[in-house]
């Protein structure tokens, strides 16, 4: 199985409105144990940031956080592309089996990309999004999640694959239609406004 993580730089002095260095610890060393035990179960891991920057710098500390055994499997077993816009992290979601995020536009852009997510929510918006995707059963909070509750998920997720990708296309196809009246709106505006200036 191939999984794709996507880490966040939640609560990191220095990174985030609300600092706080042992929520931010907690966060990192989870994120590492979540990691060893998927190297034990012989996964592929593709390492994502979608925020460039804060969240990039957070993959080398949660990498650094392994034990020797699960480092001596990283060469073999881990692959951190180049993301450099959003077109590059949902090109390389295609070829993944499952993602873990936390950041909300992680998320959604998996589900752009039909691929069955973990999401380990730090506010209210990435709730909102997983209940909307009827994906709840797939949702944990950040402040106490554990490894082995991502693990969990993640074999729940196994067991109804084709069924939560089928909601997944569900969800698209029903909220396409609303969003492209939006974004049509939109530009409609933008267009008055670039009019206007002429």
């Amino acid at each position: 199985m191939v999984v794709a993580i996507s880490p966040i730089a939640y609560a990191k002095p220095g990174s985030w409105p609300r600092q706080d260095q042992a929520n931010y610890e907690r966060y990192v060393q989870q994120m590492a144990r979540v990691i060893a035990l998927l190297l034990q179960r012989g996964c592929f891991l593709v390492i994502v940031w979608s925020s460039i920057g804060d969240d990039e710098r957070v993959i080398p500390e949660i990498l650094g956080q392994l034990d020797d055994e699960s480092k001596g499997k990283l060469s073999g077993q881990i692959c951190v592309p180049n993301i450099a816009t959003w077109q590059d992290f949902t090109a390389t979601l295609l070829g993944v089996d499952l993602l873990i995020a936390s950041r909300l536009h992680s998320a959604i852009l998996g589900f752009v990309a039909h691929i069955p997510t973990v999401s380990i929510s730090f506010d209210a918006k990435v709730d909102w999004l997983m209940n909307d995707v009827g994906q709840t059963g797939c949702l944990l909070q950040i402040r106490d999640f554990m490894a082995e509750d991502v693990l969990k998920v993640i074999d729940r997720i196994q067991l109804r694959r084709s069924a939560a990708v089928d909601q997944i296309i569900s969800y698209q196809e029903r909220i396409l239609p609303d969003s492209k009246r939006q974004y049509d709106a939109l530009a409609g505006f933008a267009g008055l406004h670039y009019s206007g200036l002429n």
